[in-house]
């Protein structure tokens, strides 16, 4: 049980440095957003790591902001699960073709409403547009990702990247 939790603590310590902290952009370059809070979990089933990590971000303005939030995976990993708030409710993702996403998109975007499309853009990495960001107000997003863990020359779980 001790080797298990060890090898556990391990893989969320390599695979929370591994994956860059998310990035924010905020269409006003003088509002005040921040990330108020940050939860990682790591579940280890079997050789395989799932990630889970739950951004909130808070907007202190009096006024409704938009972000561009932005993030990089280790390589041979992608996306297994993204939400995002709506409403107070986290609402689950589909995965869709990238044709098929612009469409939906455009067309629940005409509503005034952000459907919270993630799109991989160069190599790894991420992005997804956060409207709104509520004034005086928070917005929740899920990311997680999973990974295969190898097994080193003593037999123990490891990060292959």
């Amino acid at each position: 049980m001790r080797k298990f939790i060890a090898t556990a603590f391990v893989v969320l310590i390599v695979t929370t440095i591994r994956a860059q902290i998310a990035q924010l952009t905020v269409s006003d370059k003088t509002a005040n957003v921040y990330l108020k809070e940050l939860q990682v979990d790591v579940k280890v089933a079997g050789p395989v790591a799932t990630t889970t990590m739950q951004l909130v971000f808070e907007n202190k303005t009096s006024r409704v902001l938009e972000g561009e939030l932005s993030f990089l995976l280790p390589e041979g990993v992608s996306v297994s699960r993204y939400a995002i708030d709506i409403n107070g409710r986290l609402r689950e993702a589909v995965p869709v073709e990238k044709e098929k996403g612009t469409q939906v998109f455009e067309a629940i975007e005409r509503r005034r409403v952000d459907p919270g499309l993630l799109e991989r853009t160069e190599g790894n990495n991420f992005r997804t547009r956060i409207y709104p960001i509520p004034a005086n107000g928070t917005r929740t997003v899920v990311i997680a990702y999973e990974e295969e863990l190898g097994y080193n020359k003593k037999n123990q779980l490891h990060c292959r990247f």
